[in-house]
């Protein structure tokens, strides 16, 4: 009878580790983004990381890019259109 208690337990302690680390990835799949995935598949199978913790991974890297895209945009900035306005009504003329 003891083994077949063991057993038991044993049972449910798998099934709860298993639900436990199926909530986990699951909780980390719902914070990926767009342009991430790379990144939430290497959580998702680390064994350790939340879902809390993935969302300020990604956030990081957002970070990042966003901060990669400004230093280009100003270290080689595009000529920007020069556009003129006009005030027809000030000039007395119909638009």
């Amino acid at each position: 009878m003891g083994d077949l208690v063991k057993s038991k337990r044993f049972d449910e302690g798998f099934k709860a580790g298993a639900e436990a680390e199926r909530k986990r990835i699951q909780s980390v799949e719902e914070m990926a983004l767009p342009g991430h995935e790379d990144l939430i598949a290497k959580l998702k199978y680390d064994g350790h990381t939340t879902g809390a913790q993935a969302a300020m991974q990604v956030i990081a890297e957002r970070k990042k890019r966003l901060a990669v895209k400004t230093r280009r945009r100003v270290e080689s900035p595009k000529k920007q259109p020069f556009i003129v306005f006009r005030n027809t009504a000030a000039a007395g003329r119909k638009p």
